[in-house]
């Protein structure tokens, strides 16, 4: 019987001690560039450039532990998809872009209906796999 395993650890440094080609899935909600310093921590940099740094380095070596059958999904919002999207293409290869997918985040309540404007009622997710032998099941 295989076992998934889950580790909680600084992921930088435990992704750079990880085995090349050992992931059949990586599901990524890192911090969304939303310059609010939370409880539980700090989304706040210096400027965007720091905070794609700080993706880029993480994305490379999520590629590398990564199998040629896996899949990447990297969950993030409106403050930089754009910019992860290039990161990413630049990472996997443009090709290996499979689909962007819209979560909805609920309906329109409370604060969120005082808004003047549009309301942000959706978060992007980046789905990315390695090569054309990766795994999908539904």
């Amino acid at each position: 019987m295989k076992l998934n395993n889950v580790y909680n650890a600084e992921n930088l440094e435990f992704l750079r001690e990880m085995n090349e080609d050992s992931v059949d899935l990586i599901y990524i909600d890192p911090p969304f560039f939303s310059g609010v310093d939370y409880k539980e921590f700090s989304d706040a940099w210096a400027n965007l450039n720091e905070y794609l740094e700080f993706m880029k380095v993480r994305l490379v070596q999520m590629h590398r532990v990564l199998k040629d059958t896996g899949s990447f999904y990297l969950h993030c919002d409106c403050n930089a998809v754009f910019e992860l999207k290039l990161i990413c293409d630049s990472v996997f290869g443009k090709p290996k872009f499979r689909r962007e997918i819209i979560w909805n985040v609920g309906s329109v309540s409370g604060f969120k209906s005082q808004a003047n404007g549009w309301i942000r009622q959706h978060d992007n997710i980046l789905y990315y796999t390695k090569s054309d032998k990766y795994t999908f099941n539904l």
